[in-house]
């Protein structure tokens, strides 16, 4: 258990020196980084496409259920059912 406790601090303390070295910069990104972001990416644009068809006929319904139609008599029919 001594061992121990002398191994453990000095692994530390090698280690928060080896952090805090000046010279350590970043390395490239691997390919493997690279297509995840991209399959990251792609999901979001799989997912864009149909919420914007959504939106886009949830407002053409919101609209369009207001409008006032009116038939050849001249009477006004509105779309909405009383």
């Amino acid at each position: 258990m001594k061992s121990f406790s002398i191994i453990v601090p000095s692994m530390l303390l090698s280690v928060s020196n080896a952090s805090a070295s000046v010279g350590m910069g970043v390395e490239r990104l691997g390919f493997m980084t690279l297509f995840f972001f991209a399959f990251g990416i792609l999901i979001v644009l799989y997912q864009f496409t149909p919420g914007l068809m959504l939106i886009g006929r949830l407002l053409k319904e919101m609209f369009s259920s207001i409008d006032v139609k009116v038939s050849d008599a001249g009477t006004k029919k509105s779309s909405i059912q009383q």
